[in-house]
């Protein structure tokens, strides 16, 4: 995927920003509004709650995220985000999200695996 334009990196930023900022202040109907309406299909938003707080926890409790570029193909986008705990430990994760009419939205989250030898 080439790198997005200006526009929708703005875009893309800003959905990611807006739900990490959600997750922050424990507004869970406010961060799950920015998932992908086919994520909202598969779950709903009690399980959201709980896979959030069970297996995305530095997410969940981010004292901040520093999003990188964003990579568009008009439809779907990727891009990588440094998660910051509270107490400082950080980890990366790579965000997909889709283009909607209502704008991009967030259709999963992945951990990043820290490179290996000779990677």
């Amino acid at each position: 995927m080439p790198l997005s334009k200006p526009a929708v990196r703005h875009q893309i930023v800003a959905t990611v920003e807006l739900q990490l900022a959600a997750l922050r202040q424990d507004d869970w109907k406010r961060a799950y509004s920015f998932a992908s309406t086919g994520f909202r299909h598969r779950i709903p938003q009690d399980v959201f709650v709980a896979l959030i707080r069970r297996s995305y926890p530095m997410v969940w409790k981010n004292a901040r995220g520093d999003v990188g570029l964003p990579r568009d193909d008009g439809k779907m986008a990727r891009v990588p985000v440094r998660v910051f705990g509270k107490e400082g430990s950080s980890a990366e994760y790579e965000y997909w999200l889709v283009k909607e009419s209502t704008g991009w939205r967030i259709t999963g989250v992945v951990p990043k695996l820290p490179d290996g030898p000779g990677t």
